[in-house]
């Protein structure tokens, strides 16, 4: 799940916040998968990750990019992930901090 890992204990309603989160992994994780799918096998995407063969990737040859195949994922989790960074945040620390409220150490 994509979330971190402090969120339950900082936020006053995490399970609103894990159950947001279920809405739109599934297609952030097919998002992955097909652009893994796009690229040669050896090649370094995101932090430290490297294409190879396994659970994500069973072809030897790199799959044909598809724009509209993409867009049908993106589309299909869109407005539960909007709605997600669009509410507001329940963690009184980051709250202060965004819009300086008075914290009890002043």
């Amino acid at each position: 799940m994509l979330y971190f890992k402090w969120f339950p204990k900082a936020f006053t309603h995490s399970q609103d916040v894990l159950s947001e989160h279920e809405k739109f992994q599934g297609g952030i994780e097919e998002m992955k998968i097909h652009l893994i799918d796009c690229l040669p096998l050896g090649t370094k995407w995101g932090v430290s990750s490297v294409v190879t063969c396994g659970p994500l990737r069973t072809q030897l040859e790199p799959s044909p990019f598809d724009g509209i195949y993409l867009r049908s994922i993106v589309d299909s989790f869109v407005e539960p992930l909007t709605i997600h960074v669009s509410s507001p945040l329940m963690c009184p620390r980051v709250l202060s901090q965004r819009y300086l409220l008075p914290t009890a150490s002043g």
